[in-house]
């Protein structure tokens, strides 16, 4: 499983893609200098996430899953090896 900022990063380039693709189709005709339709385009852009489901919220931050790993010692564990 990739890290957290691997798939992250990864995340944003599959966006941009998607995003400058949708500006390559529209009336611009891929002139991402517009910046309006640019950020339209990332709005709207459609991708297959790492993550699972993907898109923007009203406030543009992103809504998405969120995985949680906690790492904890249980009160029966033994830290000596095994024989």
């Amino acid at each position: 499983m990739p890290a957290t900022y691997a798939f992250q990063a990864y995340d944003a380039a599959l966006l941009i893609d998607g995003a400058v693709r949708q500006v390559q189709g529209n009336e611009v005709q891929g002139n991402v200098a517009n910046k309006d339709a640019l950020r339209a385009a990332l709005m709207k852009a459609d991708f297959k996430s790492l993550r699972g489901g993907f898109k923007f919220n009203a406030n543009h931050y992103p809504i998405q899953d969120f995985y949680l790993v906690k790492v904890a010692k249980r009160p029966t564990a033994s830290t000596r090896p095994r024989s």
